[in-house]
């Protein structure tokens, strides 16, 4: 699967591992300590998952279940603690053993908090990220990006035409006169800010998303940055938190599930500590609604206005924007 730097940087600095190659892994359970082999994939659905196989408990016969007596094969094809585990749907921890980055030499792989989505026969099944996320270190975040795939594109002229207005006409001649110099086909040009969006909420925070150079995997994309309008620093709850009210209004303006793929979150170092990680496909077609209509112009000022005021509401009346912008079969209801 084609990856935008941003996603690829989720797999490579926060799960230190690649998609769809093996890694020797270890599950812990109370205590318990399982060996297995973990391939990390996306589904067909488009969510990330762990597919685990040969699943052993590392200390041999502890797994086996009374008098075998006949469930000889049963047991060989099973793996019965961690059907219970399933069954319980309690966290484990998953410990990968792949080697450090080879710029960061002395960060080992972070334990993750996972949860096993389905244990089958041949001591098989799925993982899956507790809340789908991955602490690296508790510390607090200064900014946070993310990914979107899903979301309507729109133009911001005016933010285009303002980014390039300062230059002076005598400076345009000298650039002029500096390119008539260049050979062998170089060439200078001027080009002016990418089309961006920058949503603010009345209590402070400040998203910039900006329309990516590139489609990813062939639609238009975006890169979101979260910060906080003082530069101050924030939890990662306060940040998941902002962040469910964030994804509703992008469903709100879409008239449809509109997710990050995935949000990568940096201390005031700019290392990376925390990351979360969303769907990378969306098997909806996209719906008509009052901003999501092909013979409109989805001038981005539209929804810069509307953000602070849906934020208003979303604060105060949680539950029940959320019991009428949730998509239903065949519909989707706005308020």
């Amino acid at each position: 699967m084609e990856l935008k730097p941003l996603e690829s940087a989720f797999f490579r600095e926060i799960l230190n591992a690649e998609l769809d190659v093996p890694v020797p892994a270890t599950l812990k359970y109370q205590g318990k300590d399982f060996d297995i082999i973990v391939v990390p994939e996306i589904a067909p659905e488009g969510y990330f998952r762990m597919k685990y196989f040969n699943a052993q408990d590392s200390d041999p016969g502890a797994d086996a279940v009374g008098p075998l007596r006949g469930r000889i094969w049963e047991y060989l094809k099973s793996q019965p603690i961690l059907e219970q585990v399933w069954s319980d749907q309690g966290p484990v921890e998953l410990q990968l053993h792949t080697l450090p980055l080879p710029m960061r030499p002395g960060r080992l792989n972070p334990p993750l908090q996972a949860r096993i989505l389905y244990a089958g026969e041949d001591r098989a099944g799925e993982l899956v990220l507790l809340d789908n996320q991955v602490v690296l270190q508790n510390s607090k975040l200064k900014t946070a990006n993310f990914c979107i795939r899903t979301f309507r594109d729109f133009a911001t002229p005016e933010k285009q035409f303002s980014s390039i207005e300062g230059i002076t006409e005598a400076e345009y001649r000298t650039l002029r006169c500096i390119g008539a110099k260049l050979e062998d086909g170089a060439k200078l040009t001027i080009t002016p800010a990418q089309h961006h969006l920058t949503l603010r909420t009345r209590d402070g925070w400040v998203i910039t998303l900006t329309k990516d150079d590139d489609e990813t995997r062939d639609s238009v994309s975006h890169t979101g940055v979260v910060e906080r309008d003082d530069g101050g620093d924030f939890t990662v709850a306060e940040l998941s938190d902002f962040l469910d009210g964030l994804r509703y209004f992008f469903t709100f303006t879409m008239g449809n599930y509109c997710l990050p793929t995935v949000v990568v979150g940096y201390d005031h170092h700019r290392q990376v500590v925390w990351g979360e990680v969303g769907k990378f496909e969306n098997d909806w077609q996209r719906r008509l609604n009052w901003f999501n209509h092909p013979r409109e112009a989805p001038f981005g000022y539209i929804l810069e206005g509307l953000f602070p005021k849906f934020w208003h509401r979303w604060q105060g009346n949680k539950d029940e924007m959320i019991a009428v912008l949730v998509p239903l079969p065949g519909r989707f209801v706005i308020i």
